[in-house]
This record gives structure tokens, sequence and C-alpha cells, in this order.
């Protein structure tokens, strides 16, 4: 009886269980294949990725007990298994596969979809959960898409998609109820929302009692989460918090670094200068409207950092100076370096080889260095650099030629008379040219070499200049000038000849002895004589007269000295004076004119060195009826001519002592009529012009015409020609030149034959005529070369110029403008005016006249660099078109074909015409990364002259947002404890290098995420839970954001069940029992899957 009662127990617990079983049958979409669930009614549940009941998977191909239990397993049966042919299966489908069976045959061909869009090996159409995303298709809004299943707010877009799933205003990152439209809020984080909550403070008060509500602001997210971060000088860090009041209050921020303000808003960009290195206290301070606070502090550690020296300005301030051939340009920059304890190194570099380490340099040009020279410093303080550069315009400079040595130095030289002295110079030519010499002294030229050797001539004493002009063939030239002494070689006076031959000479006395020397000096000094008689100097000159009277009888020593100032020769006689008679001398002068009827007297004198009484008388006298006597003691002549003793008469005189010593005097006497002078007529003034004949008669009487009296015409102008006619008619011509030109007093005289005269002063006027100019002689031709110096003077004359004529000169050309005074021409053609023109000069004067000549100018191209008439831009910005038109022109006249090039293959040159380039360039990140960027932009023509602007482009980086470089990859793992860590520096990167923000979220509470120092995501899921779960993770720069996510897959493991309470012992009689225990009260598994109840007995009774 008893185990009758046991037995029927336990077929009621089985019973029980089976019932319980079937009744449970109801899907649970947990994943879990739960009692009840089968894979017919739940594939989501039962799927065979799931577990069963008893821990096997539906469709592993092992039939377990449950399965066995269950008789609806594909593990149980063969899928090509036909059931009994007694079991009606038409109308239906048993595998699920959309095809009905039918003929009575039972299909389970689980294989026969293909479609299995999730890749979980279970077709669609059995697939309860085709998108894989662990919700089933029922209850998903998204079935096919993997990425989205809830729409919370039913507005079409998933709430993975969405910022505000639950569309109540508050962000899912903020909402703790991400999919509740109605809680957004949790004040004491209890889980239950404040809309719900009475006591939203959890401060044991209702919220309808509590009248102080109001909780302290708390930062809950907080950037960087280190609180000990680095940061390098010059780099930033971004510091951010999340704050999060209960009451939504608003609030105030105050970040202090070292104690001072330096921000009031939610975040705080960190840019430490480059003084900054060292430890930083940074305190962030939050308050809400009640003055409740929390606060957060960093310890910033700032890493000293290298800071690039700059330049910060030049000397010359212009990138393109010019300086002409042979100068000088210094050159300097002043540089900035923060860290004052670099010393900072120079290197100088012209045309990219190194030319000094000095602070400073200074470009030396020289004759020939024309052209262009790139002059580049760069400063480094050992680690960095910066650098500049200009590009050097240097013209070419006509230079003078230069005397470098002239020999002597001495300027002031002295030379004897005879002797030589050499003169040389050593000259050179900056600009190459061949010079020639002009040696001139005192102004004559007197040698064309390089050298000259002075010898100056005996007669060459005195100062004398010599002057050396070294030219070139433009005229430019240099001088040296000496003032040479020739220092005066005397020599001796030279005796050419003597009369008589110095010795002992016998002269009588009363006779008359001359000494006559011939004598020169060799210097053509003035020489000196010095005839001393007896010691007594007689005589200064050449010659010497010797008359001894007739008290001179003896003997004398007469000598002579010849001096020249310095040197003497000397002559010397012995003269005996011979005693003689002395003879009368007749001393008296007669008087030799005498007038018809008038006294004539003429007191003869005579002398006789011996004293002896002289008598006179007359040896001649006049014929004629007058009588001549003379008073022979006296010697008193004394005579009245009368008129036929008109003329000229003889008369002799002589003297006699009586000692047979006698003179006598012969002398003529000119009897004059008693004449009345002539008379000269009118003549009046005259007016003539220049070159013109002047003629007119001069007429004039005389009452002693018909006497014979003779007339004669003179003037006192010897270029007046007089002739005479007739005895009273003469005319007079006269063609004045251009030097007559003015008024002239001419006095016109007529004399008679007596030397009675008379005359007239008249006024000759000679009128100017204009005389024309004329040019000097001009080549026919004359040469020039562009861009090269041209001079030339043109010469002309004008006979009127001593007349106040002035001369103009003329061109008729637009070439150059002579000089209208000096007729210089003088211009440097350029490039325009290359060809050959004939210009026409001319020189006019004051009246008009004028004289021209036409002279051919050929003006010779020389090659010109071309020009660039625009300015590239100096800055670009990263991802924008940067863009230059390029303009240049070549002024050559032979149309020179010009190209564009760049030297950096980065720039695109297009190149449209030859004056026009369209240069393009797109920067990206890393040009910004090696900005500033020195682009060279050249143009050349295509005779190899180039022109190359220089520029330096500084590049502005523009803000990028982060990428998501590396995607996320989705992981499955098992349930029970998983902690796993993901590096998100990894995944997200910043082409910027700005340091990222990271925030991160699980849409599901069972998983938590936080961020670790170092970006690291840490995931921790709760004991048993599993599912699949989104973690979205976001990383942002302060402006830009991006986001990434992955699937978790989270696998159940199957946990025990386990006993909550002991089963109850029964004390039954024997008579019978039935009871029932519900078993579940007993038993709990927490995987929530269906139990299965086994009950065994130890008595089949």
């Amino acid at each position: 009886m008893y185990r009758k009662e046991l037995f029927s127990l336990i077929l009621f617990i089985v019973l029980f269980g089976v019932l319980l079983f079937s009744a449970n049958a109801v899907c649970n979409y947990n994943l879990q294949c739960d009692a009840g669930e089968d894979i017919y009614t739940c594939p989501t549940d039962c799927n065979d990725q799931t577990m069963g009941i008893d821990g096997y998977q539906i469709g592993d191909g092992i039939c377990s007990p449950e399965e066995a239990i269950a008789g609806n397993s594909p593990d149980c049966r063969s899928t090509t298994e036909e059931l009994p042919t007694t079991e009606v299966c038409n109308g239906r489908d048993d595998d699920n596969d959309g095809s009905i069976d039918e003929g009575g045959v039972c299909h389970n061909d689980y294989t026969q979809d293909p479609n299995d869009a999730d890749g979980d090996g279970l077709p669609d159409s059995l697939d309860d959960d085709r998108d894989g995303d662990g919700i089933p298709n029922n209850q998903d809004a998204f079935p096919d898409d993997a990425m989205e299943w809830y729409d919370s707010d039913n507005d079409g877009t998933g709430d993975n998609s969405e910022a505000d799933a639950d569309n109540d205003g508050t962000d899912d990152y903020y909402d703790p109820f991400p999919t509740d439209p109605s809680e957004w809020k949790d004040t004491d984080n209890d889980g239950i929302g404040d809309n719900e909550d009475d006591d939203d403070d959890n401060d044991g008060i209702p919220d309808a009692e509590d009248t102080n509500t109001n909780a302290a602001p708390e930062i809950t997210i907080f950037r960087p989460i280190s609180s000990s971060p680095c940061v390098d000088e010059g780099d930033s860090l971004i510091f951010s918090v999340i704050v999060d009041d209960p009451e939504d209050d608003a609030i105030t921020y105050d970040w202090k670094l070292d104690g001072e303000t330096v921000s009031t808003q939610n975040y705080f960009r960190y840019e430490p200068s480059y003084t900054d290195a060292g430890q930083k206290t940074l305190v962030l301070t939050v308050t809400d409207t009640a003055g409740n606070t929390d606060s957060e502090t960093w310890t910033i550690t700032v890493n000293n950092v290298n800071h690039e020296p700059e330049i910060t300005s030049k000397i010359p301030l212009s990138d393109t100076p010019t300086i002409g051939e042979g100068n000088s340009l210094d050159f300097s920059v002043v540089v900035n370096d923060p860290d004052i304890d670099d010393i900072i190194t120079y290197i100088w570099k012209v045309n990219s080889v190194q030319v000094s380490t000095a602070s400073t340099y200074t470009l030396t040009t020289s004759i020939g260095d024309a052209g262009i020279k790139l002059v580049q410093v760069i400063v480094s303080d050992g680690t960095a650099s910066d650098s500049e550069f200009w590009t050097v315009n240097i013209t070419h400079t006509e230079q003078s030629p230069t005397i470098d040595s002239y020999y002597p130095t001495d300027l002031n030289p002295s030379i004897q008379e005879n002797s030589s002295l050499l003169f040389n110079v050593t000259a050179s030519d900056p600009n190459g040219d061949i010079l020639s010499y002009s040696w001139k002294l005192d102004g004559v030229e007197v040698s064309t070499t390089t050298s000259y050797t002075y010898t100056p001539g005996f007669n060459d004493a005195g100062n004398h200049v010599l002057n050396v002009t070294v030219s070139d063939p433009l005229l430019n030239s240099a001088s040296q000038a000496w003032s040479v002494k020739v220092i005066n070689v005397n020599r001796a006076p030279e005796i050419e000849s003597e009369t008589p031959v110095q010795g002992t000479i016998d002269i009588s006395e009363g006779t008359s002895q001359t000494f006559n020397v011939t004598a020169t000096d060799p210097d053509g000094d003035t020489l000196t004589y010095s005839w001393l008689l007896e010691g007594v100097l007689v005589s200064t000159s050449p010659y010497f007269t010797y008359s001894p009277n007739y008290l001179s009888a003896g003997t004398y020593n007469l000598s002579l000295t010849i001096s020249d100032g310095v040197d003497q020769v000397s002559l010397s006689w012995t003269v005996n004076v011979l005693n003689v008679n002395q003879p009368s001398i007749i001393n008296s002068t007669p008087t030799y004119f005498a007038v018809e009827g008038s006294l004539y007297n003429y007191d003869v004198d005579a002398t006789n060195p011996d004293g002896d009484t002289l008598t006179f008388s007359l040896l001649q006298t006049p014929n004629g009826t007058g009588v001549m006597t003379i008073n022979s003691v006296t010697g008193l002549i004394a005579w009245i001519p009368t008129n036929d003793q008109v003329g000229t008469h003889y008369v002799t005189v002589k003297v006699d002592d009586g000692m047979g010593g006698n003179d006598t005097q012969t002398f003529n006497i000119t009897v004059s009529d008693v004449n009345v002078a002539p008379v000269l007529d009118i003549i009046g003034n005259k007016v003539i012009d220049e070159d013109l004949l002047l003629e007119f008669n001069i007429t004039a009487s005389d009452e002693d015409i018909i006497n014979g009296d003779l007339l004669t015409f003179t003037s006192n102008n010897t270029n007046i020609n007089i002739t005479k006619i007739n005895n009273t008619l003469a005319t007079a011509s006269w063609i004045p030149s251009n030097s007559d030109v003015g008024i002239h007093s001419v006095t016109f005289y007529v004399n008679d034959s007596s030397g009675m005269s008379d005359s007239e002063t008249i006024t000759i006027k000679v009128n100017n005529v204009n005389d024309a100019p004329s040019l000097s002689a001009m080549p026919e031709t004359l040469n020039l070369t562009e861009d090269v110096a041209f001079f030339y003077q043109v010469n002309a004359t004008d006979a009127d110029i001593i007349h106040g004529d002035s001369l103009m000169f003329d061109d008729n050309t637009t070439l150059f403008n002579i000089n209208q005074t000096t007729g210089i021409i003088s211009f440097t053609p350029n490039n325009s005016d290359v060809g050959v023109y004939s210009v026409n000069i001319s020189v006019v004067d004051t009246t008009g006249s004028i004289d021209s000549l036409a002279i051919i100018f050929n003006i010779s191209n020389v090659n010109d660099q071309p020009t660039i008439l625009s300015t590239a831009p100096t800055t670009a910005t990263e991802g924008l078109l940067y863009e230059y038109d390029m303009i240049a022109i070549d002024v050559d006249p032979t149309g020179d074909a010009l190209t564009y090039t760049v030297n950096d293959s980065r720039l695109n040159v297009n190149q449209i015409n030859n004056t026009f380039a369209n240069i393009t360039w797109i920067p990206n990140q890393t040009d910004v990364d090696q900005s500033p960027i020195v682009i060279l932009f050249n143009v050349s023509d295509d005779k190899g002259a180039y022109t190359t602007e220089i520029v330096t482009v500084d590049l502005n980086g523009i803000n990028d947002a982060p990428t998501l470089s590396t995607p996320f990859s989705n992981m499955t793992i098992a349930e029970e404890n998983f902690n796993d860590s993901i590096d998100l520096d990894n995944h997200f990167s910043d082409i910027d290098n700005i340091t990222l923000l990271y925030w991160a979220t699980s849409n599901d509470s069972a998983v938590q995420v936080t961020i670790t120092t170092g970006n690291i995501i840490n995931i921790t899921t709760t004991d048993d839970f599993n599912g699949k779960v989104i973690i979205n993770a976001t990383a942002g720069d302060g402006q830009y954001n991006v986001s990434g996510y992955f699937i978790i897959t989270i696998t159940p493991v199957n946990d025990a069940p386990v006993s909550l309470l002991s089963l109850p012992v029964y004390m039954i009689p024997e008579s019978g029992f039935n009871d029932s225990v519900d078993a579940s009260n007993y038993f709990y598994d927490v995987d929530n899957a269906s139990l299965i109840y086994y009950i065994a007995t130890n008595d089949t009774a």
C-alpha cells in the first residue's frame, strides 16, 4: 500500500512537470531556450546558437534527453527523414521553409532556404532575429538592420542614430533613462527617475515636504582623467568637464591656474608658452545658483621644449635690394629666441655658398659682378633654425679708371738741367676697358705710353707741370700731376771772338781803338760786361772804344770780365798811347733849315785838346744873291737867304789850330719858302656793311701848287687804301671784314711839300652782316649699345660770336635731347630705342641762320632679363586653392619666348601665353608642417636671361575633424565577469595633433564602460548578463566629434540550478496519502531557464 502511494506521488510529480513544461510553451525572447520553448515555436530562443535546457545546443547533432522528450528537435531525426505515412502532413510546413508539404510527405529540410542575412547558419525563414542584433524580429523596430533595434520615440530613426532616442529633450549621454521619454533625471542615482521618485534627493524627506531640495553640482566626467597630465611648451591641452546638477541649475565655472582665473567656460585650453616649463596647478570650481560647489584639481607638468629662433626684422627691409657694381651692402637680422640661454649661430650664404658665420654680413661687389645674387642667412640655436632670403640685383656701373701707383711718389720732385727722371703710372679699369695714356708737360703732349722720361735742357730751369691722364673709351679718366722743379745748372760764358786779340796794342792820341768781344752763354743767361781801364770801370757793353785824348800818352792796362752771374771769363790788353798833335774838333750841330728872308745863324763850336788858338772859315757857301759870312774867331755863321736861294744848299766850315790840325764840317741847309697850308675839302661820316666796298673821293686845294707844292693824302687807318689821282684828288677804298664791325674814328690828312697840312676826322660805321654758323665735321654713323651710356659733343663755329651772336643746337629725334647750349649729346639708350635712326643735328644763330647734318645712330640690342610684374601671395591655407597669376614681360624687341617654372613640384604651372602663367596648389597638412615654404618663381627668356621672385609662403592650418582611423571590431564573449579594455588612441587620430577628448556609452547598464588614464576604455559586465550590447565611443578636438561603435555579443554560460529550501518531510499514514508540492518554490536557476523536475523513490511501492 505504501509503495503504491509513493509511486503515485512520483507519477504525479512527473506529470506535473510535463504539464508545467507544456503550459509554459510561450516565447520569452531572452535568447535562452526556456522550458516550454522549442525550435518551432521559438526559433529565436531555441536556434542552433542557443543552449537547450540540458546544456546541449539545438542543432548540434546530439539528441539530448530534453530533445528526445520534446520529440521535435532536428538533432533527433535526419533532415531527410519522412514521418510515417500514417501521419497526415498535407497543408503543413514542418521545416518552416515556406514550402507547404504535400502528398502526405512531411519534409524537414532546414537548409532549403538559402538566405542567411546575419550569417548565423540559420536560414532567414527560420531565424527569429534575421539581422543578428539580439532582438527578435517581432520586437525589433528594424529587423533587417543589425545597427538598429529600438525606436523609443517612434520617429522612424533608430535610437543608435539619435542623440536623444526617447525625444525627451535630454541627450542620451546625459539621460539615465535614454529610452524612457517620461524620465530623464535621477538625482539620487537610485534607478528611479525623479518624475516617479517621491524623494528625489534620497534625504528621507518626501519631495512634497522637502524645502531644501537643491543638491550640489557634481563633476561627473572630466578630461584629462589623470590628475597629473603633461604637456609640452608651445603645445596645448584641453581640460573639460561634464557637470551634473540635480536641479539643472545654471553652473558657473572658475578655472584658476596657479591661483589666477584663466577661464569661465566649461572647458579651458591650456597653451603653455615657451617660458612656462615646470609644474602648474589648475583648479576648477563649479558653482550652482544656490552656491553649492564641486571642484577638481590637476597638477600639470609643462615639459621644456626648445623654441625655434625667429627672425623678427631684417636689413635691408626689401627682399630685392639693388646696388651698383663696386659697392657694398650691409645685411643684418634681429633674432628673437624665447630660450634666453640659447646661443644663436649664424650662417650667411651667397648663391648657396657659405661666406660668413658672423652676426652680420657685408656683400662687397666688384666691377663685373652685375647680375643676381641670392643672399641667405640661417640662424640656429643648435636644434631649430629660421632663415631669410634676399635677391640682390647688382647693376652695371661704369667706372672711371684708377691710378693704382705712380712714380716718383714725391709729387714735387727736383731735377737738374741736362739730367733725366723716369715717370710712370700703373692704372687699372674696373670695367676691364683698354686704357690710353696722355703725358703733358706744361700742357703739351709729350708721350702716350705708360711712362715718360723727362730730360730737361739747359734752358728749362724753373717749375714745370707734368700731368698724365689715363682714359677709357668713354673718356672717363683719372689723372696724376707732378710739379717738377728743374734746377738750373750754370755754364760759364764762352768767348767766341775778340777784337783786337789780347796782347799789347799801340794807339795814338786823338785816335780811337774799339775793343769788341763776342760772347755767348749756353744757358742763355744775361751776360754782364765789365771793362776796367787801370782798374776803373769804363764800360759795361760788349765793346769798349778807347779814345785817348791828347793828354793821355802812356801805357795802360785794359781788362774785360764777362759774367753770367755765377761764372765769368776774363780778357786783358796792354795799351800804349802814343803822343800825337791833337786836331781841333767841330762839335756843334748845324741848323739845317732856313726861311726865305729870315736871318739864319749857326754858331760853330770846336775844341782843341792842345789848347791851340782856333780859326774858323767857310770853304763852301750857298749860291745866290744872299751872302753867307762867318766870324773867324767865334765861328758864328750869318745869312739871310733870298727867294732865289729857296732850296737846298751845301755849306762847309773849317776850323784850324795853326799846327796842322784842322777839322771840317759839311752840312746842307734847306731854305723853305714862306708857305700856305693846304685845305682839305669836307669828307663827312660814312656807313658801310661788312664785306662791302666803301669808296669815296678826297679833294684838297693849296695856293702854293702854282709854286710847285705837291700834296700828299694819308689817313691814320692803315686798312684804308688811298690812291692819289692827281695833285688835288685822291680816292679812299676799304672792304671791312667781320672783325671791323663797329664805329671807327678815322682822320684823313693832306700835306703839302713843306709839311703844312690839314685834316678831318670822320666816323665810319661798319654794320654787321650776319654770318651763318657752321657745324664741325661729324662721323656719318655713330654706333651705340643698349644700356651703355653714350656721350658726344657737337661743335660749331660762327664768325659773329664776337658780336654777341649765340648758338643753339637742336635735333629732330625723341631718342635724346641735345644740350642746346653746349651741343652735348648724353643719354643711355634703353631697350625700346634699339634700331637705326637718321637724326638731323642743327645749329642756329641769333638771327635764325642755320646749319645742319644728318647723322645715323645705330643702336645695338642687348638682351634684357624678363620683368615680373605680379606679386605672389605670401599666405596659403590648408585645403584651399593657392593661386598665383604670374605676369611677366620681356622688353626685348626680338620677341623673346618666355618660360615659367617653379622650384617646387607641388605647384602646378599652366603657362597660358607668353606673358601669363597660372600657378596653383592645394596645400595639405604635411605642407603646413613645413611652413614657411620658400618658393622660387622663375621666368626665363630663350636667350638664357631670367628673373626670380623668391616668396616665403606662410601656411595656415585649419582644424580637421578627428578620424576613426581604425574601426572597432565586434566582440563575442562569454558571460561571467567579463573585463576587457580598448586603447582609444589606436582607433582615433587627429591630423592636427590636437589632444583628443574621449567619452563612451553602453546601451545597456549591465555593461559599464569607463575611460581611464591613457584613454583606455575599460569594459565590465555584471554577472550572468548575456546578450548584445552596442558600445559607442566618441572622440572630440573641441570643435569636431567623430564616433565609432562596436557590438559585444555576450553568450550565456549555463549556471546550475540551486536549491533554495529543503523539501518538506511528510509523515503519512499507511492507509493512504494524497498531497502536492510546488517544486519551483524550492529551486532557482540564475539563467532563468525552465527547470525540468525529476522525482525518484527508493521503494517501488
